[in-house]
């Protein structure tokens, strides 16, 4: 159905790790796949009707979630996601090093180089931000940026 990375962030948060496998009924948590980079095989998708299903479970559970669509895209597609190489969903994340050659940089969540200092990765980012109009706002906002 599609290729992503597996998460490899909720390794390190057991009680996200709790609830994927207990809530959410999912396979474990070292096979669950971010959704930050994704590759999706679109016949495969409109051949099992993936969007119907995707907004049947939408409309039918209604509950707080910090990834809905990860969710779903991991339970509806469960036995058929490739697993991508993690270079390919490089994240940073405080319990990992660095990966040596990323593919692909994802910066989710919290961590955004434009708001903290040496963020892993965040040299990736600076060096394409140089290249374009926003370079001094982008500055200005990681200078003036505030945990409030």
């Amino acid at each position: 159905m599609f290729a992503s990375c597996t998460d490899l962030s909720i390794r390190y948060m057991p009680l996200l790790q709790e609830y994927i496998t207990k809530c959410q009924g999912i396979f474990s948590p070292e096979k669950y796949i971010n959704n930050g980079v994704i590759i999706f095989n679109m016949k495969a998708f409109r051949d099992k009707k993936f969007i119907q299903r995707f907004y049947y479970l939408i409309e039918k559970y209604h509950f707080d979630n910090i990834d809905p669509d990860q969710a779903y895209m991991n339970e509806i597609c469960e036995k058929q996601i490739y697993h991508l190489p993690k270079e390919w969903d490089a994240m940073p994340n405080e319990n990992l090093p660095e990966f040596p050659n990323p593919k692909i940089v994802h910066y989710n969540l919290f961590f955004k180089p434009w708001h903290f200092k040496d963020l892993q990765y965040g040299e990736y980012f600076w060096k394409v931000a140089q290249k374009t109009e926003f370079y001094d706002e982008l500055k200005a906002e990681l200078n003036n940026f505030t945990d409030e």
